[in-house]
């Protein structure tokens, strides 16, 4: 009777268990189906078409600006800046003729080759726009020597630097390497002479903020880059005493 009993109870076991297997694998009769998946290793690394090799040259390239000696042709000039893709050009008189109209024309030139060649960058055109004689573009906006701007307070340096810095803006000149930041202090610094705003220390200094610095920065009010430079240390034409 005992043997029975755990006889049943061992059967009925075994059945709960078959069912819950059938279960997992589907109907009795239907086929199991299997999903393998299998990953294989691409026989060479392919590259993400978002991601660009690497160019040092054109790096280096961006960081550099070119210039050139004279009216030299746009057909000897555009394969030089193209194939270096430099970041930027310094123009001067010799280049352009020095009037407003024959450099818009090369600053056109500029930016539009950048945009056709697929420049990373915009290409930056600089001038050398210092005042008076050494102005490189002849227009009504050229300023005069800085000395004679100075002499005028900061009202008229403002002025007259804004009024330089809209022209040569849209000349198309993103840079002005200007103004002079030397304080004369040496009667043989002749190199010099009326570029700098003057001998005072403190004249030079308002002169120079009213120049590069917002909120009375007028150059870059203007929208127009500029650039403190000086001769001292450095250029054996302005020793220093």
């Amino acid at each position: 009777m005992g043997r029975g009993r755990r006889a049943a109870q061992v059967g009925s076991v075994a059945v709960v268990v078959l069912l819950a297997v059938l279960v997992l694998i589907g109907q009795p009769g239907a086929p199991a189906h299997l999903i393998s998946v299998v990953t294989t290793p691409s026989p060479s690394p392919v590259e993400s078409p978002t991601s660009a090799p690497w160019d040092l040259d054109a790096d280096i390239g961006a960081v550099m600006v070119a210039s050139w000696r004279g009216a030299a042709s746009w057909s000897d000039v555009r394969p030089m800046l193209v194939d270096n893709r430099m970041g930027g050009a310094l123009l001067f008189t010799a280049n352009f003729g020095g009037y407003p109209n024959g450099l818009k024309e090369w600053t056109d030139r500029l930016t539009a080759m950048a945009s056709s060649a697929c420049f990373d960058h915009p290409m930056l055109v600089m001038l050398d726009e210092e005042g008076g004689s050494v102005a490189n573009v002849k227009a009504d906006f050229a300023p005069p020597w800085p000395l004679e701007m100075a002499a005028g307070g900061p009202d008229r340096v403002r002025e007259l630097e804004r009024l330089n810095g809209a022209g040569l803006r849209a000349s198309g000149v993103g840079l002005n390497l200007a103004p002079v930041a030397d304080v004369r202090t040496n009667s043989l610094d002749g190199i010099i002479g009326a570029r700098s705003f003057g001998s005072s220390p403190s004249v030079v200094r308002r002169a120079i903020l009213t120049s590069l610095f917002p909120p009375t920065g007028s150059r870059r009010r203007s929208g127009s880059g500029c650039s403190c430079r000086v001769f001292k240390p450095g250029s054996q034409l302005a020793p220093m005493r």
